[in-house]
């Protein structure tokens, strides 16, 4: 059965809120799996417990519950009109360069720019496929001489974030910016004076509150599509931007580093 017509088998045992969860859904359903619950809430002005009582009420166990089941109609959907997969792929990933840059804030890049430039050390944190962006970040970054690691285990992400301190940044990556130990983890450092900024797809999300600075990727994923290519160059293509614009203001200082760590790999390749 289609989603659409299961949520019309339950009109009648609806609340009015409900009602306005499922006429809202029905019009969006296609672009209902880029929404965060938070974002989702927001935009029908109803609370996050509501959609969650609304998803239970037509045999779900939650939201996110709803978006697999969703993801999975939608997936069989695209695939019996699917054409070329080469030219599907390719259009995916420049839409999400050119989604990213219109959603580039400046201002926020600039003040994320400063604060690079003025910490004591930076540490990239991230996990699961974000982590691997964490670790592309700090190889880019250590290459112009910046103090930088990337900490891609939530425990260690725990531990660290308690020896923090007001000189120090974290650069923490979260396509939802609900990753539990990941916020966690955040929060002990923003206490400890550490400043935050956040590359994250949704400015509403609990990461997006905790931080300094965000810094907004559009690398969405579906429920199905977990940890794919193009949600990770949303995020490598904010880190370039931050690195990119920190060479700029630093830019004797860092290509000094870079060349110096272009030698070093030379050698080993004589």
């Amino acid at each position: 059965m289609l989603l659409s017509d299961l949520i019309k088998g339950y009109s009648d045992q609806l609340t009015k809120s409900e009602k306005e969860i499922a006429n809202y859904i029905d019009k969006n359903l296609e672009n209902i799996l880029q929404y965060s619950i938070a974002e989702l809430s927001h935009d029908i002005g109803v609370g996050e417990s509501t959609i969650v009582r609304f998803c239970r009420k037509i045999g779900f166990n939650g939201f996110y519950d709803f978006k697999i089941q969703l993801a999975k109609q939608l997936y069989v959907e695209e695939n019996d009109s699917a054409e070329d997969y080469i030219d599907q792929i390719e259009a995916n990933m420049i839409n999400t360069i050119k989604s990213t840059r219109l959603l580039v804030n400046k201002d926020a890049l600039n003040e994320a720019i400063e604060m690079v430039l003025k910490a004591n050390y930076i540490y990239l944190y991230g996990v699961g496929a974000s982590g691997i962006a964490a670790l592309e970040g700090e190889g880019k970054f250590i290459r112009g001489g910046l103090k930088c690691k990337a900490v891609t285990d939530s425990h260690f992400q725990t531990i660290l974030s308690g020896t923090l301190g007001e000189d120090d940044i974290i650069i923490a990556l979260s396509l939802s910016g609900t990753t539990r130990d990941l916020l966690e983890s955040v929060d002990i450092a923003r206490k400890n004076g550490a400043k935050i900024i956040a590359i994250t797809n949704y400015t509403r999300s609990k990461l997006a509150t905790l931080a300094n600075v965000v810094l907004q990727s559009a690398g969405y994923e579906k429920p199905l599509d977990g940890g794919s290519f193009a949600a990770k160059i949303s995020q490598l293509f904010v880190l370039d931007l931050l690195y990119t614009g920190v060479l700029i203001k630093a830019k004797n200082r860092i290509l000094s580093k870079e060349s110096k760590a272009a030698e070093a790999i030379s050698r080993k390749l004589d």
